[in-house]
């Protein structure tokens, strides 16, 4: 077994060594990418795979397939290169070292996503994380700031959640004058540098509840199964793109100032519903401003909500929104099977959290998804014993895209540090039935020293 790992790494470190060999010295390349006055000899082998933009460059004719090569036009030539770079080394360098590099990844971020490169992205993302949290005060950030708004769609969280996180945590940076002035200048931003702001919210937010538990003026329906919610245009569809479309372009909706939500289930309806008033969403069994406790499902703890009890999205997150990065220290002692936990007392609601971050992507409501991820983190942190769990695994990787990591990272950095669940027959049908995921977790368990990994969008450990 020890020879093996040995010949294993020793054929690791000869691939890294022949891939940069091949990125120093350009042997045997066939495609040229090229920009401003660069022109990096690649090879299609080691690109294509990793960007599909590039690979279509040839697919489709025209004069890249002719001549092999392709221009960008309105990039960097520092960012393009770093780019290149990361084809061959899986990460790339920052030109001054004694720079946080906050500017830079921002901009690799933005690259990533321009060419569609998921795991330069995720990298970036990672790295941007990395700098801001240690040198949040330094006098790039205005400008990462900038950039990170002008060079992102508005439903790419990726690094806005980072900086409106920071700038929440570390209120003295809008004293700054140029933080001040940026913040000032981005519109979504701009509610951050009010002080009265949070009171204003608190105010919104008491009377959207009580609206809620009276329905008064309600002009909408939402119809889910047998069960009819009557809510306010004015306060759901500004949360939820899905729902304000229906009405917008004409047909039945309109006309009935109704929509039928087919295949969701009534529970998470009635959830989502009661987030849209009150940014909190209870897993209980509700009844329009009361919650009931459900026989079957003990409630989450804290979860039962009122009008003087609910979510603030400006106050300090207990949780991270942020996917938590796979780390296993060498060396760490694992439980083995028969030191394994007796179940938990609680009903940590895996699968209900699980499915609200499901029906939150599905129609495409920002702050409720935000909401299940920090609930699912949370709650998987402690009741991966539960007999849940399994379900969960399921219900996770079955209602998520590939690239969406945002519960699958917590789920897989729980296998991995209570790799005695495995032994668990129900687990461990549910994680051979995911495609890559079973070879996977045993190959880096029986590393036992990895970092920074995650599940990406090929299925496999980046």
């Amino acid at each position: 077994m020890a020879s093996m790992d040995r010949l294993q790494k020793r054929l690791q470190t000869q691939l890294v060594a022949s891939l940069d060999t091949l990125f120093r010295s350009e042997d045997y390349s066939d495609f040229k990418i090229i920009c401003g006055s660069e022109t990096h000899r690649v090879h299609k082998a080691i690109i294509f795979p990793r960007c599909e933009y590039l690979a279509a460059s040839c697919r489709f004719g025209g004069q890249e397939a002719e001549r092999d090569e392709i221009t960008l036009h309105g990039d960097e030539p520092e960012h393009v290169q770093a780019m290149v770079y990361y084809f061959y080394h899986l990460i790339y360098l920052v030109p001054t070292p004694s720079a946080p590099g906050l500017v830079f990844h921002a901009h690799m971020y933005a690259l990533a996503d321009k060419y569609n490169i998921e795991d330069l992205k995720q990298t970036a993302k990672v790295r941007f994380t990395g700098a801001v949290e240690e040198d949040w005060s330094h006098d790039e950030f205005p400008t990462a700031i900038r950039i990170a708004y002008e060079t992102t769609p508005e439903t790419d969280l990726g690094l806005r959640d980072i900086i409106v996180d920071v700038l929440l945590e570390k209120s003295s940076l809008l004293d700054k004058k140029e933080v001040e002035t940026v913040v000032k200048d981005i519109s979504e931003l701009s509610l951050v540098s009010s002080d009265m702001f949070r009171d204003e919210a608190v105010t919104l937010i008491k009377t959207s509840i009580s609206v809620f538990k009276s329905a008064d003026y309600s002009d909408f329906k939402i119809i889910c199964g047998s069960e009819t919610h009557n809510v306010h245009r004015a306060i759901v569809f500004p949360r939820s793109e899905v729902f304000a479309a229906s009405s917008r372009f004409g047909g039945k909706e309109v006309e009935s100032a109704e929509m039928t939500l087919h295949d969701d289930e009534p529970e998470h309806v009635k959830a989502m519903v009661y987030y849209f008033y009150h940014l909190d969403y209870s897993v209980l069994n509700m009844t329009r401003g009361e919650p009931t406790s459900d026989k079957a499902q003990a409630p989450d703890p804290g979860m039962e909500a009122s009008p003087d009890d609910f979510f603030d999205p400006f106050a300090p997150r207990a949780q991270s929104s942020r996917p938590v990065p796979l780390v296993l220290k060498r060396g760490k002692k694992v439980r083995r099977s028969q030191d394994f936990p007796k179940p938990s007392e609680g009903f940590p609601c895996l699968v209900f959290h699980a499915k609200m971050y499901a029906i939150a992507d599905k129609y495409n409501i920002k702050g409720l998804k935000l909401l299940a991820q920090e609930r699912f983190t949370a709650a998987v942190t402690t009741g991966w014993t539960h007999e849940e769990f399994p379900t969960a695994i399921r219900v996770v990787f079955e209602t998520t895209l590939d690239v969406d990591l945002g519960l699958r990272e917590p789920l897989v950095k729980v296998m991995l540090e209570h790799s005695a669940i495995l032994d668990k027959p129900e687990v461990e049908a549910v994680v051979k039935d995911i495609p890559g995921l079973a070879y996977d977790l045993l190959k880096r368990h029986r590393s036992g020293d990895f970092e920074q990994h995650s599940y990406n969008s090929r299925g496999t450990w980046g």
